[in-house]
């Protein structure tokens, strides 16, 4: 009986990681988000998804909305790890400030302020929640 063997490299695995923030307001600035292969493995990697360049730029403009924005990375030795982060781009507010008021010098005036879309309260820079402000 004869015996034959056969030599199978090993190779090693890439593991990314991610970071970015998870929800963002539709009109925030760019984003940037971060990933690096973790066991020092050389190679390449580029982010794909809605919105994302593959160098990690994010624009939260695109639409409001939920997003996955994966990192994908293959060694040199062809070896690949991916990771994904689900992103929540929350829709600009619709706010009145209520009808123009004309104010004179030492009276007050009453402000009736609301929100409208998926947005369920405000705060006026006050630090007052309610809709009135006098």
């Amino acid at each position: 009986m004869s015996k034959d063997s056969i030599f199978l490299p090993v190779k090693r695995s890439p593991l990314v990681k991610i970071t970015g923030p998870l929800e963002v307001c539709q009109n925030a600035t760019l984003q940037q988000y971060l990933a690096f292969e973790q066991t020092g493995l050389p190679g390449k990697g580029a982010f794909s998804g809605p919105g994302i360049t593959k160098e990690g730029m994010f624009n939260p403009s695109f639409a409001p909305g939920t997003f996955t924005l994966k990192y994908t990375y293959t060694t040199t030795d062809g070896c690949e790890d991916a990771k994904a982060l689900t992103v929540k781009v929350n829709p600009i507010p619709n706010v009145n400030a209520g009808p123009d008021k004309v104010m004179y010098e030492g009276f007050g005036t009453i402000l009736n302020g609301s929100v409208h879309g998926s947005y369920t309260s405000f705060e006026w820079n006050t630090h007052d929640t309610s809709h009135l402000l006098t």
